[in-house]
Parts: C-alpha cells; sequence; structure tokens
C-alpha cells in the first residue's frame, strides 16, 4: 500500500478525520492530565527552565501537556499550540486558561517567533509522505530562524601564490594585505591591513675567499653568488603565520672561484 500523499492526507484530516480520531481518544487524552508524562518530566530536568518563557506544542491536541508544563515553567511562561483537530482546539481552549491554541497541520504550521521550548509527537500525528513533509518543514523553518539572530557562516578556501623578489637592503616587505570582509587583497590596497615578509640575514658569508692556486693549474677564475641564509617569518599583525630558514642570493656575496685544469 503505498503512503498518502501528504496534501490529500491534510484535506482528509482537516475534513472531519482529525475530530474523529479526536472523539476516539477524548477520554484517554483527558485522563493524560494526572499521569506521568515523559516530555513534562524531561523539562522538569532542564537546569535553567526559570529562563524559559516560551513554549509551543505541535500537535497539542486540547493543550492538556501545555497545562501539565504551567506548575514546571515560570508563571510569566506563554504557551502556543497547534493541531489539526479543530474539535480539540476548542475544547482545550475551554478546558484550559492561558493557552493560545491554533487550528493548523505540523506541515503548514507558520511560527512567526523563536520559541525557547518547542515540543511534538510529530510521528503520532502524521503519517506516510505527510511525516517527512512536516519534518522537512520545521528544519527549514528552525534554520531561517535561528539565522536572524545567529546569522549565517561560510567557509571558502582561497589558494594564491605571490611572488617576492628581495632588494638589497631591505628586508620587509608587503606580500599582500586582509580584511575581514575583502580576504586577500592587493599589497596598494589601504583598506587591509598589511601581511609582512620579515627576512633577516645571518651574514655568515660576508667576506669569503676562497684560496687561489698558483702555478701552471691556475686557469683564472668565475664569479659566483653565494647565497646567505635568512630566516623568513610572514606576518599578520602579531600572528605568525610562517617561520622558515631560506637561502637567498640576494643577501650573500659575489665570489671570485678559481679555475684549474681538469686531467
Amino acid at each position: 500500500m503505498s503512503p498518502m500523499p501528504h496534501k490529500d492526507q491534510e484535506s482528509f484530516f482537516f475534513s472531519g478525520e482529525g475530530d474523529k480520531w479526536y472523539n476516539r481518544n477524548e477520554k484517554a487524552i483527558n485522563s493524560q492530565i494526572d499521569k506521568f508524562d515523559w516530555p513534562v518530566h524531561l523539562a522538569e530536568r532542564i537546569a535553567d527552565r526559570d529562563q524559559i518563557r516560551s513554549v509551543c506544542e505541535l500537535g497539542a491536541s486540547n493543550g492538556w501537556r501545555l497545562e501539565k508544563l504551567k506548575p514546571v515553567l515560570p508563571g510569566e511562561c506563554e504557551y502556543f499550540g497547534t493541531d489539526i483537530s479543530r474539535q480539540a482546539v476548542e475544547e482545550g481552549m475551554k478546558l484550559y486558561s492561558g493557552l493560545k491554541l491554533s487550528v493548523s497541520s505540523l506541515a503548514e504550521t507558520d511560527l512567526k517567533r523563536r520559541f525557547d521550548l518547542v515540543s511534538g509527537e510529530a510521528g503520532e500525528n502524521v503519517f506516510g509522505a505527510g511525516l517527512s513533509a512536516a519534518l522537512d518543514e520545521l528544519k527549514r523553518q528552525e534554520d531561517a530562524y535561528i539565522a536572524l539572530f545567529m546569522g549565517t557562516h561560510t567557509t571558502e578556501q582561497i589558494v594564491r601564490t605571490y611572488e617576492v623578489v628581495p632588494e638589497a637592503g631591505k628586508t620587509t616587505v608587503i606580500v599582500c594585505r586582509f580584511s575581514e570582509t575583502g580576504g586577500l587583497l592587493a599589497d596598494s590596497d589601504l583598506t587591509g591591513r598589511p601581511v609582512l615578509l620579515e627576512m633577516t640575514p645571518e651574514q655568515k658569508v660576508q667576506n669569503t675567499v676562497l684560496p687561489r692556486p698558483g702555478g701552471r693549474e691556475s686557469r683564472g677564475s668565475v664569479f659566483y653568488r653565494v647565497a646567505d641564509i635568512a630566516r623568513c617569518r610572514l606576518l599578520d599583525e602579531m600572528n605568525v603565520l610562517l617561520d622558515e630558514r631560506v637561502p637567498i642570493y640576494q643577501f650573500g656575496e659575489v665570489v671570485d672561484i678559481p679555475v684549474t685544469s681538469i686531467r
């Protein structure tokens, strides 16, 4: 047997099946007010329940559980409930004062505010394809309303390559700039803070002289630049992004290397 499409299911319950279900179970429902109830028990265990100011139950029937929550939660708490049975909602408004009950299906419940506590036995009142549709709608609304308070978070990974050519006597270079809103920027864009490359030469090759052989083995010389080791740190303000020792030829020395004959 294929599940009933959720729109047909809603029409079926709104046309009277919701009221029939309530009539069949009214006696059992009203007896729940004096019995142990797990959602109420869990609410009693909430450490900061004195901070709860609003409760909404989806599929609340006549609101018996909301009434049962009143002694557990602060006196100024507001109680909202929805149910597909108009008769259940009307009976609840007569039985229990202070409840704000309305007739609507779980999938079409339009929550215009954020609640501190939400309760609902969705699996008991929604069946087949309607259950999936109702839960999807609840998640959509929850995500949308949470975003109003918490905002949304998007993570993006960007890979860029920067080339730095050291210059004589210049040991600090602005590689690029960064801003919280614009991300990686050009080094000339003053709207972002600078990302610096700090190069500190160890000066271990200065005044390097190689011994020159004499006699018939001497064949002149060639010039060669020997790199100096520099400590390179990439800095974002006080945050060190990279710290390595790198050979840099621009900070080195030009050495006269003797050329000898090879036999």
